[in-house]
């Protein structure tokens, strides 16, 4: 007879059915109350290392989403006083390259960027300060 360990209840309990064949000694009630005692023994065992390594899974993503995200600092263009949404979208762009998912640079995006670009720089008077403009 061919042993091997036991990883479940139901391993345990098909070994000891093969050991009653082999002896009728090992269905006495204390053996079979000491397979029932393995049996549970080992589901709590298999149950809680279940358990752990659920929360082991859950804490290495925890881990993933937690690490600090690639940080790249935006060229500012020297005869600018602040960068660009444009430029900044392109670098997010750029950081993103190898992520899937959709990209934050659209067609849509850059139109509307040029239009924030001219809007905020128009004024009649150049000693005039815009503080909203529709």
């Amino acid at each position: 007879m061919g042993l091997n360990t036991p990883k479940s209840s139901k391993d345990l309990k098909n070994l000891e059915t093969a050991l009653i064949k082999v002896d009728p000694a090992f269905g006495k009630p204390t053996a079979r109350l000491l397979f029932r005692k393995m049996r549970k023994a080992l589901d709590v065992s298999n149950s809680e290392l279940t358990a752990l390594e659920n929360h082991n899974s859950q804490l290495t993503s925890a881990l993933e989403k937690a690490r600090p995200k690639k940080l790249r600092k935006v060229e500012a263009d020297p005869n600018q006083e602040f960068v660009r949404l444009k430029n900044v979208r392109q670098v997010k762009a750029g950081l993103k390259g190898n992520a899937q998912g959709p990209s934050a640079v659209t067609p849509q995006n850059e139109a509307q960027d040029e239009e924030e670009e001219e809007i905020e720089y128009y004024t009649d008077d150049p000693d005039c300060i815009v503080v909203r403009f529709r």
